[in-house]
């Protein structure tokens, strides 16, 4: 896990064995908190759950019609005098600076700092 400096929350990094296809069956299967509470019971079924569930894939036609409109889009200049707060502009810069990345053990061991320091008074 690593967490960018000014940033809040922080973002998972998978492991380098994680099997993304192990946890897109699991969904496919069944899976209550994506509210796909049906059983899967044909194979027709189990094609139309993963259309809709798996991101590695698009359906040939979505895939097609993005394609069409990303290549149609113009690059446009950055302005950052359109942002509206001061310290936004200043913090847009230094959003992908690598050199100062917070690792999930350095968050922590400033959690159980603060902690301690709580109980203190």
């Amino acid at each position: 896990i690593i967490k960018c400096k000014g940033g809040k929350g922080a973002y998972k990094i998978r492991p380098e064995n994680f099997n993304v296809y192990q946890l897109l069956s699991k969904k496919i299967e069944k899976e209550v908190a994506d509210n796909l509470v049906n059983p899967v019971l044909t194979q027709a079924d189990y094609e139309k759950r993963k259309t809709v569930v798996s991101l590695l894939e698009l359906p040939e036609n979505i895939e097609n019609s993005i394609i069409e409109r990303l290549s149609t889009l113009e690059d446009k200049d950055l302005n950052l005098d359109l942002l509206p707060f001061k310290t936004i502009r200043e913090k847009y810069m230094q959003i992908y600076n690598s050199d100062k990345i917070i690792t999930y053990e350095d968050s922590m061991k400033k959690k159980r700092k603060r902690k301690k320091k709580k109980c203190l008074k």
